[in-house]
């Protein structure tokens, strides 16, 4: 076969290959900020060139080996089928939990398919039949799940918002990250928390319904899911990492997931667009801080590096929290793990002189804790929010690594350390109910303190290889954790059917501020009074603004090594 022949076939592989490639990044499915924004033309040309090198070898070989294999239409049309089936799985759910592997077999089935409708003996309409279908599956199937699976929330009867937000009361909002009542309740019972005991007992409190992507209860997904009220096909937020297309386009690196991959506003952006203020601290994929009216104190703040954070590829301003000079603000708050003296956690475990490497399980946890309610409420008090959310993600990592410690009849444990450790995920929660007391202490009798997890927590059947040198025996469950007291609230009940995806239309129509039209969830009518409903009517709007993002993108290492250190990723 002629040099030229090569190159012309290689070329228009990679014209078709450059389509659905470029379609996958515009719609942030390989997610790559610089893309969203940056020059396109640019970018699709190198893509371009890149692909038909590439092209050349395999057409080549195929011309070598071509008519040789037995069955080779046969072949050749079962490798379309499944090609055209892996495009259709990542567009309909854009789903990375692998992310490498995924990113291969789409790469190779979207090749396969490409180069053998050109080398397939078959006409030229056929080819471009196959051609169009292909691409009409990519570019409408993500609309078609939505109208298959899009559920009616209930906000027919909501009128058209059209006049300035009511905001009734102030809120504060504590994630309490996997907590479930099989822990809450023998605690509450024992009298160990009192805080958490007068919320309930003079609120609503009730099971919340997580939901589950790609088989696992991953926090990012689920906290997203919570602040926007959509599912995690739409919001984009989809696992705990993803692998993105470095600047040559051919090479990946891993990255958590940042506040510039999410698709859908959260509900700091939804406040903000109406001019009503927010104070959000710690919480999941909040990296790079956006500007909102209030303030934002993004997860990369708890330094694990000894130092300020400086991911690969961000600017020096780095973001860490908004407004950004806030976080020099911040410093005398924020505790590292790696110098947190041991007194700190010394509550949490029974008398031990000898020091062990789960001490640094507890450091790193409280040092979170801490640093992002002490932040979160220096942030409150200097900018007055109507909002404030609260993130402590410290009790899931102590349930992860001393659940086995409170089970010695189910796990086997060194004596030694169970001893040591029996009672700590007990202890760890009294200190979780001393935070909500020193929240209470600060409030009003017209504020509003709503306590929500985001996931629960039940004992690792068959933990593998990796979990067992962890000292993993807890993993996440579905059943999840509300409780709300305040203003307008009911009082000594307990309600069913609540998830995640109600949180947020229900927040809002609590302030007065208008629900989505998009969202996922429903309002949940049965947490207020009945006076209360009957003198609010809930609004809605077509839809709100996804803010500007900025030009982000590059490696986090410190939150790369937090997600090691926890053990969610290897």
């Amino acid at each position: 076969m002629a040099v030229g022949d090569i190159l012309k076939k290689s070329f228009k592989a990679s014209i078709i290959l450059c389509i659905i490639a470029t379609w996958l990044l515009g719609n942030a499915f390989i997610t790559n900020t610089k893309w969203v924004k940056g020059e396109k033309m640019l970018v699709t040309s190198q893509m371009l060139a890149t692909y038909t090198i590439l092209m050349v070898p395999a057409i080549y070989a195929s011309e070598k080996l071509k008519n040789k294999l037995k069955f080779q239409r046969i072949l050749e049309s079962i490798l379309i089928l499944i090609s055209l089936a892996i495009i259709w799985k990542a567009s309909t759910t854009a789903s990375y939990s692998e992310i490498r592997l995924h990113q291969a077999f789409m790469a190779a089935s979207a090749g396969i398919l490409y180069y053998l409708t050109w080398n397939a003996d078959i006409t030229g309409k056929k080819t471009a039949a196959v051609a169009v279908a292909a691409l009409a599956i990519a570019a409408f199937s993500g609309d078609i799940r939505e109208a298959l699976t899009k559920e009616n929330n209930g906000f027919d009867d909501c009128k058209v918002y059209d006049k300035e937000p009511t905001i009734r009361r102030s809120i504060y909002v504590i994630g309490l990250d996997g907590a479930t009542w099989t822990t809450l309740k023998p605690a509450l019972e024992s009298g160990m928390l009192p805080n958490i005991k007068k919320l309930i007992e003079d609120g609503v409190s009730a099971e919340f319904e997580s939901i589950e992507y790609e088989g696992e209860y991953m926090s990012p997904v689920i906290w997203t899911t919570i602040f926007t009220g959509e599912n995690p096909e739409d919001h984009g937020i989809q696992g705990y990492t993803i692998t993105a297309l470095d600047e040559s386009l051919i090479g990946f690196y891993s990255t958590p997931y940042l506040s510039t991959m999410r698709k859908k506003p959260a509900i700091w952006n939804m406040l903000s667009e109406k001019g009503v203020n927010s104070v959000v601290s710690g919480f999941w994929a909040t990296w790079p801080a956006e500007e909102v009216e209030g303030a934002i104190i993004s997860d990369h703040l708890v330094r694990w590096n000894n130092g300020w954070h400086h991911p690969i590829g961000a600017q020096q301003t780095n973001r860490i929290t908004y407004p950004e000079e806030l976080v020099y603000e911040l410093e005398d708050k924020t505790l590292n793990p790696k110098t947190l003296e041991r007194y700190r956690i010394e509550g949490f475990f029974n008398d031990s002189w000898q020091k062990d490497d789960l001490e640094d399980i507890l450091m790193m946890s409280y040092a979170l804790d801490q640093t992002y309610i002490d932040s979160g409420l220096y942030a409150r008090e200097k900018y007055n929010p109507e909002l404030t959310l609260i993130y402590l993600e410290g009790f899931d990592v102590v349930q992860h690594y001393f659940f086995g410690h409170a089970m010695p009849w189910k796990f086997k444990q060194d004596i030694e350390f169970q001893e040591k450790y029996k009672d700590t995920i007990n202890l760890y929660l009294k200190y979780c109910d001393d935070l909500v007391g020193t929240i209470l202490s600060k409030n009003s009798v017209e504020d509003t303190i709503i306590i929500i997890s985001d996931h629960g927590m039940k004992a690792k059947e068959n933990p593998d290889k990796r979990h067992k040198n962890l000292g993993w025996y807890a993993d996440h469950a579905m059943e999840g954790v509300v409780i709300a007291y305040g203003p307008d609230i009911r009082k000594g009940e307990t309600i069913n059917g609540m998830t995640i995806l109600d949180f947020t239309p229900t927040i809002l129509y609590y302030m007065g501020m208008p629900v989505s039209e998009g969202m996922d969830g429903k309002i949940e009518y049965e947490l207020f009074t009945d006076e209360f409903n009957n003198e609010n009517q809930c609004s809605k709007v077509k839809e709100y603004r996804l803010p500007e993002k900025g030009d982000y993108s590059g490696e986090s290492e410190d939150l790369m090594r937090k997600l090691q250190t926890v053990g969610y990723i290897e």
